[in-house]
């Protein structure tokens, strides 16, 4: 590697003063009050951004994942932007490669940005293979320029000499590794302006002693969680330091430091090292996070004035550090969350010191306690301490965890243990205590706060500068781009200068102009002096010679770079080598569909570098000859057939052609044809088809690195092997040929990496073995539908009678993608490979999948991969890996294992009765009780699992019938308690029991029962009383479809704390008041009815300890006359309610939070306003479900409007929301401004309105208007937060 880089950086020194095409944009507002945030993938610029600044760019990212090609490597690319950057300085240059064979390229790279004075350089390896990319230090001896140098992952530095990085101030090492201590001494006694360096390891393999000796540095971070073997350790001698983090060191030796005079932060976390604090005496901020369990002698820190302390695992530590730190004037608890606080070792107990440290007497001013657990008497202890012996605290805030909003119990025992403590804390007049908790809410609505009447945003888009607007408008159709002229005065020519057109017939259909107009009048139109591209999509009836003549003439009279045309029809038209010729400025022509190109002589584009040809023909093979020869520039050039009619012979004939990709899928070649290919400068060769050819003739490539050849057959395979020597990479799919011994004269000395699709016998395996004697990494993969009676004879695998020197010397890696394990010639190609592979790594082995249901397969699977395990001879050293995957997870569930220990014990078993039944218990029951088949451990676990489901759907292929399974199940269930039972049963085709599963059920305590009985006859069953007799520990209850309850006498449900009804009717009224009066202790009750539903007249709710009600009413028309609704909860606290307006309420005394569903009237809103007298917070939502235009007159709001001004509208409404307001609607105007202009104590008013489409233009500016004109008739207090929430849908 180290000669590879070593040749090329002279080659390339002398290129670095071309620009990239490359750009990019930051975040900014729309003129639509929305933040949009825009992120233009550097993979893209090229196409985005071109002359505009892309040449000046001064700050380059490339991603291998981002940059995925069909046509070019992620080496070229970024080779090719850096060659032709222009920028005197390259400010920031970040390259992340995740493919092995790209990291050859980067010392190129480095070498070519050094040449553009880099600044600051981000280098970021990925190898799934944990292959270090070994990186010389002649790569970083090439700039004295590099101020920041961040290296990451999968990276081998080995400094043999001394280093010079004279103007380096910040260094970053994450997860790299060293070859050997002298080069960690080397690279850092180089780095002379080091001051910044972050370190972190997961490993010490590479260096036992890590010695970082820089004198000018002055912050330091070392991370280090990796759980090695306890050898080894740091050395720091950093006499400038000011800033040091240091974290994990558990696993280590020793940790030496110097002294460190200037010091001032320091942050220790999880170091169990207590001699590092003798190093810190000069600190004056202090972060600890430390165990020490035993008594040591602190050192004194007088210069420290704020000390954080993570607790969790112990108080010890504490006294200790208030003792030492005389002068201390900020103190921090923090509680990490992860630790158990259920018993500290032993001596970590809070013990209260003998006399109160002098810092608590004449110092600390300020104490801050972050996630205090207000539920520990420990805590409260080590408070009250604080409170009430620091005598010079000015402010005290504890923290508490967050606590869910439905758990109003422990809400109010938080408040109550708090105001306990505050009660007990005797700090001076001048403290100010502080109590900061939070509450989780599930609705919380995001968007910006605007406070009065500032509503709107400012149009900050247009204040853009131009070229940035151009780049944007760039990346959107045509269409749209010429939209955005009635925007106002200063979009009305802009884009006449946009650098990119997008026409398509599919966008710009017209009643007065035709697609040939609308093109030519906007090219016409066009001012900008260069047109980067123009893409046109085009219908075969509007693209007559003679309109595509006048396009290209105008587009290259703008000097167009890129030109994409693409016709669409059935019959192609035939266009003349004269619309293309007239551009010598023309870097990218891509053609598609339905064309006939013509060139009688030859044409001249000498600065065309990327040609398609994409299912287009051409008149002859004299035309083919004359557009290749005309193109002296052309880099790239992929070519796409369906069809060899036009040309019999087709040759390319390009000598500087570095990419060719040719896809022939014709199937009227009959034999007759073929190609001709004379590239010598072809880097790269993709190969498909060609199945119904009689040659392929390829002249020496003689640079080739990497070659795909697949479905290839009736050619000449030997030339075609013959032809790809000197490649590196190489993947073969090739139909099979019957070669006894390799083509004359043909060695892959220089191929490292092979794939091989093996469906069709193993003869090409054989061969290519023989004649790659360097090969690194090889990759067998088969085809899922390959039958082996397909092989032809002759392609039986046989053992070749010499080893190649391949697997002798140099195979490092081995794959094979869904090997067969069943067959018995895989097995001896798998252990012929693996025994005789003596340097080999690394072997992956990854089956088919197979249904998870299929034990015995399963099962057998396991015993023939442990088999084979047996069987290998490989070196201790090599990795041995088998991928096994089951259908039903989609996901490779191998685990890795080394040397012989190929197959997982079964390590489940072997885990707690408890545990297991609650992993069982988040599985379909059916699948549970499988699992009694796996072996004796499991025969009687799945008896015992507290919570089981039944779903008729996934039990229909059973032999027996659903209600003999639930009924055997239930019987042979010996769980002390269900915790839960769902059962979704089928009403209409089977005769069920319910009588029986509610007697087997209740037999023993239940805490949950859903019951779901779908009925397609609309037929529901009848459940009487009797059933829940048992069902005295029943907390939750949920009831659906098809149920009709009847209750003729009380029922007692005394634990039944949450209800559900779903589309559930009642016998008559008494059910209901039977029903609701033996829920002594409910607190939820959900109901979901149809307005229709005759089962009784008045449905009446009494409960008197009932909190949370949620009531929807699905409306049907229907004549039937409609259910009464009476509520009788006087400790509601929260209610929900939905399309009822036939609702009679009561007064909700204790309410302080509604939601209503708009959209039939606004009389339900009057009535609930005049009854809710402490409402607090209001929420009204648009269903969308309702065309509220059609609401009756006498259900609007001024018939609705209460007489007088509601009472909880004039002292308690404090937040108002509305989800989907129709700012169109008059009603809807009336009723916010009445709630907005009567609610005093309001203080957050949020309106959220329905998306529109961006190419709404009219009516994106009439909201605007609409909102503005609502905002300015709001009389509310200064104090109210207006907000105003929505969206605008982009266009696609």
């Amino acid at each position: 590697m180290f000669d590879f880089y070593s040749s090329f950086f002279s080659r390339f020194y002398a290129l670095c003063h071309f620009a990239t095409l490359l750009g990019f944009c930051d975040s900014l507002a729309d003129p639509f009050n929305n933040r949009i945030i825009l992120k233009l993938n550097l993979s893209h610029m090229e196409k985005q951004s071109g002359d505009l600044f892309g040449r000046w760019c001064q700050r380059l990212k490339f991603d291998s994942e981002d940059h995925k090609s069909k046509h070019h490597r992620f080496s070229e690319i970024v080779l090719r932007s850096l060659l032709s950057h222009e920028a005197p300085v390259l400010e920031s240059l970040k390259l992340v490669v995740r493919d092995e064979t790209e990291a050859l390229d980067v010392g190129i790279w480095i070498g070519v940005a050094f040449a553009h004075n880099l600044r600051k350089l981000v280098l970021d390896l990925h190898n799934e293979k944990d292959v270090l990319a070994r990186v010389p230090s002649v790569v970083w001896s090439c700039s004295n320029k590099l101020e920041t140098l961040k290296l990451r992952n999968s990276i081998l530095l080995e400094f043999p000499s001394r280093v010079s990085f004279s103007s380096l101030r910040k260094l970053d090492l994450e997860y790299v590794e060293f070859k050997d201590e002298a080069s960690i001494s080397k690279l850092f006694s180089g780095c002379t302006s080091l001051q910044e360096l972050f370190v972190d390891r997961q490993s010490n393999i590479d260096v036992k002693t890590f010695t970082i000796a820089v004198p000018s540095l002055q912050r330091l971070t070392v991370v280090d969680d990796f759980p090695g073997d306890g050898k080894g350790g740091y050395v720091i001698n950093c006499p400038c330091l000011k800033y040091l983090s240091i974290k994990g060191f558990e696993w280590i030796e020793f940790c030496r430091i110097e002294n460190l005079p200037e010091l001032v932060e320091a942050k220790i976390l999880g170091v169990s090292h207590e001699n590092i604090l003798v190093s810190l005496t000069s600190v004056k901020s202090l972060s600890l996070h430390l165990s020490p369990f035993k008594e040591i002698k602190f050192p004194i820190f007088h210069q420290l004035v704020s000390l954080e302390l993570f607790t969790g695992n112990g108080w010890n530590l504490l006294p200790l550090m208030l003792d030492s730190s005389p002068n201390l004037r900020i103190l921090k608890f923090v509680d990490p969350g992860w630790y158990n606080k259920g018993g500290y070792p032993v001596g970590c107990e809070w013990s209260q010191p003998i006399c109160v440290p002098e810092c608590l007497l004449f110092h600390l001013e300020k104490f801050v306690w972050t996630r205090y657990e207000w539920q520990r008497e420990d805590e409260k202890e080590v408070a009250l301490y604080f409170l009430n012996n620091a005598r010079r605290l000015k402010k005290a805030i504890l923290t508490t965890k967050p606590i869910e909003i439905e758990e109003l119990k422990k809400l109010e025992k938080r408040r109550e243990m708090l105001k306990q403590l505050a009660s007990e804390v005797k700090s001076p007049n001048s403290c100010q205590l502080v109590f900061e908790y939070e509450t989780f809410t599930c609705n919380k609505i995001g968007g910006k706060n605007f406070r009065g009447r500032d509503i709107v945003n400012e149009d900050r888009i247009s204040e853009l500068p131009e070229e940035l607007l151009l780049q944007i408008l760039s990346s959107v159709p045509t269409v749209d781009v010429r939209a955005t002229s009635a925007l106002s005065k200063r979009w009305r020519s802009l884009w006449k200068m946009v650098p990119k057109l997008k026409f398509n017939y599919e966008r710009h259909e017209s009643k007065h102009h035709s697609f040939s107009e609308i093109v030519c009048r906007t090219l016409l139109s066009h001012k900008a002096p260069e047109l980067e591209s123009l893409e046109l999509v085009v219908r075969d009836a509007e693209a007559e010679p003679f309109d595509v003549g006048i396009w290209m003439g105008i587009a290259f009279a703008h000097n167009v770079r890129e030109l994409v045309f693409d016709i669409r029809g059935e019959e192609p038209d035939t266009y003349s080598s004269v619309l293309w010729s007239c551009n010598n400025k023309l870097e990218t022509l891509k053609f598609k569909n339905s064309m006939i190109l013509e060139f009688p002589c030859e044409v001249c584009f000498k600065s065309l570098r990327k040609l398609h040809l994409d299912n287009v023909e051409l008149e002859d093979e004299e035309s083919a000859s004359n557009l290749f020869s005309g193109c002296t520039s052309l880099e790239d050039l992929v070519v796409n057939r369906k069809s060899n009619s036009d040309v019999k012979s087709f040759t390319v004939a390009v000598p500087s052609l570095q990419r060719l990709t040719i896809d022939d899928d014709s199937e009227s070649g009959q034999g007759v044809g073929g190609y001709v290919i004379n590239a010598p400068s072809l880097k790269y060769l993709f190969l498909k088809g060609f199945c119904n050819y009689e040659f392929c003739l390829i002249e020496d490539l003689p640079e080739l690195v990497e070659a795909r050849i697949m479905d290839v057959s009736y050619v000449d395979d030997e030339n075609i092997l013959a032809s790809l020597a000197s490649v590196k990479r190489l993947s073969l799919h090739i139909l099979p040929f019957h070669l006894k011994h390799p083509p004359t004269g043909v060695m892959f000395h220089q191929l490292v990496s092979l794939e091989l699709f093996i469906q069709h016998g193993w003869n090409l395996v054989e061969l290519m073995l023989d004649i790659s004697p360097n090969l690194q990494t090889l990759k067998l993969v088969y085809a899922w539908n390959w039958d082996r009676s397909d092989s032809p004879i002759g392609c039986e695998w046989s053992q070749p009678e010499c080893v190649p020197e391949c697997l002798l010397f140099h195979l490092e890696t081995f794959v094979w993608t869904y090997y067969k394990w069943k067959q018995e010639d895989n097995i001896e190609v798998a252990l012929y490979i693996l025994n005789n592979a003596r340097r080999l790594k690394k072997a992956t082995l990854t089956t088919k999948p197979i249904e998870s249901h299929r034990v015995k397969k399963l099962e057998k699977r396991r015993e023939m991969l442990k088999k084979l395990a047996s069987e290998v001879k490989s070196p201790s050293s090599c990795e041995l890996v088998f991928e096994c995957e089951m259908s039903t997870c989609n996901k490779i569930g191998g685990k890795i294992l080394r040397g012989r220990d190929i197959v997982n014990e079964d390590r489940i078993s072997e885990l707690p009765d408890d545990l297991l039944l609650q992993i069982l218990s988040s599985v379909p029951t059916e699948d549970v009780i499988a699992t009694s088949a796996l072996s004796k451990r499991w025969r009687s676990v799945w008896k015992m699992v507290p919570k089981l489901t039944f779903n008729y759907e996934r039990l229909k292929r059973e032999r027996h019938r659903f209600p003999e399974i639930v009924c055997r199940t239930l019987l042979s269930h010996k769980a002390p308690e269900l915790e839960s039972l769902h059962l979704v049963a089928r009403v209409n085709s089977e005769a069920l029991d319910v009588g029986t599963w509610m007697r087997t059920t209740f037999a023993r305590p239940v805490r949950e029962l859903v019951l779901d009985l779908r009925n397609q006859r609309k037929v529901p069953v009848s459940l009487t009383s009797v059933l829940w007799r048992c069902s005295n520990k029943l907390d939750t209850l949920k009831l659906k479809n098809s149920i009709i309850l009847e209750f003729p006498s009380w029922v007692c449900f005394s634990s039944l704390r949450k209800l559900h009804l779903e589309y559930v009717e009642f016998k008559d009224e008494a059910s209901v008041s039977n029903l609701f009066s033996g829920c002594t202790s409910l607190q939820d009750l959900f109901v979901d009815r149809r307005n229709y539903y005759m089962d009784v007249g008045t449905f009446r709710i009494a409960v008197p300890s009932l909190q949370r009600l949620t009531i929807r009413i699905l409306s049907c028309y229907s004549g039937r006359r409609e259910t009464r609704y009476v509520i009788n909860a006087p400790s509601l606290k929260c209610l929900s309610i939905k399309g009822s307006e036939w609702i009679k309420s009561c007064i909700f005394h204790e309410l302080v939070s509604l939601e209503l569903f708009t959209g039939q009237g606004w009389n339900l809103l009057g009535l609930m306003l005049d009854s809710s007298p402490k409402l607090q917070i209001l929420k009204l939502t648009d269903p969308s479900m309702y065309t509220k235009k059609d609401c009756s007159v006498e259900r609007g709001w001024r018939r609705s409007q209460p007489k007088s001004v509601p009472e909880c509208l004039l002292f308690h409404l404090e937040t108002f929301v509305w989800t989907r307001y129709e700012w169109q609607l008059k009603d809807e105007k009336e009723v916010a401004l009445y709630i907005l202009n009567n609610a005093r104590r309001l203080k957050k008013a949020t309106l959220s309105t329905k998306s529109v489409w961006s190419y709404e233009l009219k009516k994106l500016e009439k909201r605007r208007e609409m909102l503005k004109q609502l905002a300015n008739e709001v009389k509310s207090p200064s104090s109210c937060q207006l907000v105003f929430e929505y969206d605008t849908v982009p266009f696609e």
